[in-house]
């Protein structure tokens, strides 16, 4: 769907802007994600040319059947459009797939001909391509990949710029490089976003955390994307990073950063970071709490002590904080994550612990009966939603939740903020879903009082104990 495409510009690099094109086809009608203007396009790359920054246009090309004549023609009219009417254009960046689904030798022929028509009204901008999503799974594009390779090797287009390393390239990194022939620079579109089903996974993440954060929190990961910088950074020239709003704005930081002085000290970005964006006051301590969020997400969280440290030095600066630092959303943001950490890892301790007692429960079945004995072990689990842990946080967390859309409409619900989906940044949503098996145990209890036999039972509430 091109409604979580319709960004009307998103900031990437150090020195560079990326222009998201308007369709004029029928791409989406929802009056909750309206097509972005042209005005915005136009004014935003006058801008950008007055501070001297380069404008790419990420352009996917997402029509269903580029070998008909028609659709090639509707095509480049449409880009013809587009590129006369912006005052500087330093290169198009067209997706090979995420979305597109055009078999490379089609799709290298569409670009060469939208570099002509890009080159009438920009005669130096370039066209630069990512092999994204070729040979992905499931996708019927087996080969597509080889071919993209094989063209470049055999037939060395001399109109095409450069090549893009971004999400879904089904090789690494240093192997596009070795594959790609040297006249074709590569630039990095590294996924900054998104932690689960990315480029860049969070390692190692707690599964509570996985359910309920979801795919697009807030997450800050300064020490992980530094080291992800400074490692891929011989076999690539520069980079746009991908970002999807609000939620990675430290990460976009500490990539722009290092795009600018890569031996800088990542703890120096992050204290810059807070002074400048937070306050002087809070230079240290601001900075810790990021670090802190990050090591929040490291091992399994029923262990991991950074959470109540992290919660800490944020709720001692909430408690000094003036009202106008409250209406600070990347303040707001540092609270929503350590109060959200919180509540759940409170919440999974006490839920743990509850299923550990709704299991020795179980075990008393030979003694007082298997009836009574998933009864007990119900009535056990039913603490948790009864009888809450945490409820402070929570309602701390709904808060900055609140005042997260009250300061930059921060979409962290899809009920109360109209946000797009559930694992669209939505993880409010999320925050009291189950953390342990007591849904599935429940199932379990249900089937096995229905079966025939009092042995029988014993013999199925064994399994579960034991």
């Amino acid at each position: 769907m091109w409604e979580q495409y319709y960004r009307d510009m998103v900031v990437f690099g150090m020195n560079a802007i990326e222009l998201i094109p308007p369709r004029s086809d029928d791409a989406d009608d929802s009056p909750h994600f309206p097509k972005p203007p042209m005005e915005m396009m136009i004014s935003m790359s006058r801008l950008a040319d007055q501070y001297g920054l380069d404008v790419w246009i990420w352009y996917p090309a997402i029509d269903r059947d580029y070998t008909d004549a028609a659709t090639v023609q509707a095509a480049l009219k449409e880009r013809e459009e587009v590129f006369k009417n912006l005052p500087r254009v330093d290169a198009v960046f067209v997706p090979g797939g995420d979305p597109g689904d055009t078999r490379p030798d089609i799709l290298l022929a569409l670009m060469e001909r939208t570099k002509q028509v890009l080159n009438r009204y920009h005669p130096k901008a370039q066209i630069w391509v990512s092999p994204q999503g070729f040979d992905r799974p499931g996708r019927n594009r087996v080969g597509w990949l080889k071919m993209f390779i094989d063209i470049l090797q055999t037939q060395q287009p001399k109109w095409l710029d450069g090549v893009v390393f971004g999400p879904q390239v089904e090789m690494s990194l240093a192997e596009l490089r070795k594959a790609v022939p040297a006249r074709y620079p590569i630039r990095r579109y590294p996924d900054i976003t998104h932690s689960m089903s990315c480029q860049y996974p969070v390692t190692g993440w707690d599964p509570a955390l996985r359910a309920t954060e979801g795919r697009e929190p807030i997450n800050p990961r300064p020490m992980s994307y530094a080291m992800i910088f400074t490692d891929l950074q011989p076999y690539s020239y520069g980079y746009i990073t991908y970002s999807e709003g609000c939620n990675d704005d430290v990460n976009k930081v500490v990539w722009s950063s290092l795009g600018w002085d890569p031996g800088a000290n990542v703890a120096d970005i992050l204290k810059e970071y807070s002074r400048y964006f937070i306050g002087p006051g809070f230079e240290e301590r601001f900075a810790q709490g990021l670090f802190g969020l990050e090591e929040d997400w490291e091992g399994p969280l029923l262990e991991n002590q950074a959470v109540e440290k992290t919660l800490g030095i944020l709720q001692a600066m909430e408690q000094e904080a003036t009202p106008q630092d409250r209406l600070n959303w990347r303040f707001q943001q540092g609270l929503y994550r350590a109060y959200y950490d919180a509540y759940i890892q409170r919440r999974l301790i006490h839920e743990t612990a509850l299923e550990q007692r709704a299991l020795e429960d179980l075990k008393t079945a030979a003694q007082v009966g298997a009836v009574a004995a998933l009864d007990k072990a119900e009535a056990t689990l039913d603490q948790a939603p009864a009888d809450p842990v945490a409820n402070n946080l929570r309602a701390r967390v709904f808060e900055m939740a609140e005042a997260l859309f009250q300061s930059i409409r921060m979409q962290l619900s899809v009920e109360r903020y109209e946000a797009i989906a559930v694992d669209r940044g939505a993880n409010l949503d999320q925050i009291d879903k189950p953390l342990t098996r007591a849904p599935w145990l429940r199932e379990e209890f249900a089937r096995i009082r229905n079966l025939g036999s009092e042995q029988q039972r014993l013999e199925a509430i064994s399994k579960i104990a034991d």
